[in-house]
């Protein structure tokens, strides 16, 4: 209320270089003449001082007294007539119907009304007419539609991943959820539980944890140089700053890195929402998969019908059907060994196809020989592992199983072959033929702990490989259906 004794007016008024502020700096823009006025004013009315109104509780305003009452359907009129007084205006007529029923379509549709819609609210005489016309529009898909518009803006939804090969991403179940959780009027609070943490309900329907690609609708990468550790922080950072957003209305990404300079933020305060949506599973990088995991089917309702007869039948199919032969298959205990990790030789060479299937390499004495890890999956061939005419290659593995007993391979390749189990030979093939073609079957007599398999691929000329299936085409069949002969 006092220049005289406002510290503040002494500094910016002053005429002592030392003390002037802000200071002479040609890095520092000085108080325009135009913006001291402002701060004299202020201080002269008595330098009132409130927090930021986004922290004060809102309290509703006293309803302005306006010359004509009648004029004012509801109190927001009240507020508009007092402020076109106050700048000398005078309110317009009532719109038109027409106008009205486009201005209401636009505002709950963001389109234009269809011409049997405007004729319908014309031909409407009676006092609720613009009512029931606001209740269509609210209960249109499109409603739905138009509002999701600005919630999947402020969640980042895409149909890509945002980054590196910028692939497909289909989430637009997500999408779909929003638009019909509109529609359907979902309260606030069930939309926000759902989408922040639906997966962690109790038995959670789909509907609650596909609500739950607001979390997972991050910019996602599988680029060669990617860091793990670096892309699970992104992601957790942008969780972070979405939610806020969204749920706060202010971003607190400045408490990133320190506390916040003018919001009640501080950095401890950030990186306990990072903690807290720092435990999904998902893995950073998305494989530049549009389905990387997680992922949930949504069938339609018309697809549910279609499943839930298909397993009505598939029940009445084993319903009184003989199982004994697939339960005698299941108690047999056909189960998979323990396959340790492959490992492959050196190329060795002879003078020609013959002197390399006959010729006995290092590998076959258990010599040590040279060795490099490699992968080899079941029924899926090996190619070009030989890559030379008449040499040979040899590959090596263990199988620990359950129980002692004998257990099926398939084998295949391209030319010759030889497989021993323990040292001792029990398989051979000496001829050409490509790894497409029909091998052979070895069944191997397991013991308890690690047997040594090791097996020698001869190529002869061209191209060459290795294929490997486990258990015989029963033993296959069995491994997956051994639950259902368990019943």
């Amino acid at each position: 209320g006092s220049l005289a004794h406002s510290r503040m007016w002494e500094r910016i008024t002053s005429k002592d270089a030392d003390d002037r502020m802000p200071p002479q700096d040609p890095a520092i823009r000085p108080l325009t003449p135009e913006k001291i006025a402002i701060l004299k004013q202020w201080i002269e009315e008595g330098a009132g001082f409130k927090g930021h109104w986004a922290f004060i509780p809102p309290v509703p305003p006293a309803i302005p007294k306006i010359k004509n009452p009648t004029w004012a359907k509801n109190p927001i009129d009240n507020f508009i007539a007092e402020k076109l007084a106050a700048s000398g205006f005078k309110p317009e007529g009532q719109a038109d119907k027409p106008t009205l029923i486009r201005r209401v379509s636009l505002a709950l549709t963001g389109l234009p009304p269809k011409t049997e819609e405007v004729e319908a609210f014309l031909k409407d005489s009676s006092p609720l007419a613009y009512e029931k016309m606001v209740d269509r529009f609210l209960s249109s898909s499109g409603y739905g539609e138009h509002q999701a518009r600005y919630w999947l803006d402020a969640v980042r939804y895409g149909d890509t991943h945002g980054l590196h090969l910028d692939n497909e991403r289909g989430i637009w179940p997500y999408r779909d959820w929003v638009v019909s959780a509109l529609n359907r009027d979902v309260p606030f609070d069930k939309m926000t539980v759902w989408q922040l943490a639906g997966d962690l309900l109790p038995n959670p329907t789909q509907e609650q944890r596909l609500a739950t690609g607001f979390v997972r609708m991050n910019p996602t990468t599988a680029e060669g140089g990617a860091i793990v550790e670096e892309f699970l922080v992104k992601n957790t950072v942008d969780r972070v700053d979405t939610t806020t957003t969204v749920y706060l209305g202010i971003t607190m990404a400045c408490a990133r890195c320190h506390d916040h300079k003018y919001d009640p933020f501080t950095a401890k305060d950030y990186y306990s929402m990072f903690a807290f949506l720092n435990n999904t599973t998902d893995d950073p990088m998305d494989g530049n998969s549009k389905v990387h995991p997680p992922v949930l089917k949504v069938p339609t309702k018309l697809q549910s019908m279609r499943l839930l007869q298909l397993k009505n039948t598939e029940d009445s199919l084993f319903k009184g059907l003989d199982l004994s032969t697939a339960r005698a298959w299941a108690s047999k205990g056909v189960r998979l060994p323990k396959v340790g990790n492959w490992e492959i030789s050196t190329v060795y060479s002879a003078a020609n196809y013959k002197a390399a299937y006959d010729q006995v390499f290092a590998p076959e004495t258990e010599q040590s020989g040279t060795w490099k890890p490699t992968k080899v999956a079941n029924s899926l061939a090996l190619n070009g592992i030989v890559k030379k005419d008449n040499a040979a290659v040899y590959l090596r593995t263990t199988f620990t199983p359950e129980k002692a007993g004998d257990f099926t391979i398939r084998v295949q390749s391209d030319d010759g072959l030889k497989v021993w189990q323990d040292g001792k030979l029990v398989h051979g093939f000496s001829g050409e033929r490509s790894v497409s073609e029909a091998g052979g079957t070895v069944t191997l007599t397991l013991h308890e702990g690690p047997n040594k398999l090791l097996f020698k691929i001869v190529n002869a000329t061209g191209s060459d490989g290795f294929n490997i299936g486990y258990g015989t085409p029963a033993d296959v069949r069995i491994m997956k259906l051994g639950p259902i002969a368990a019943k």
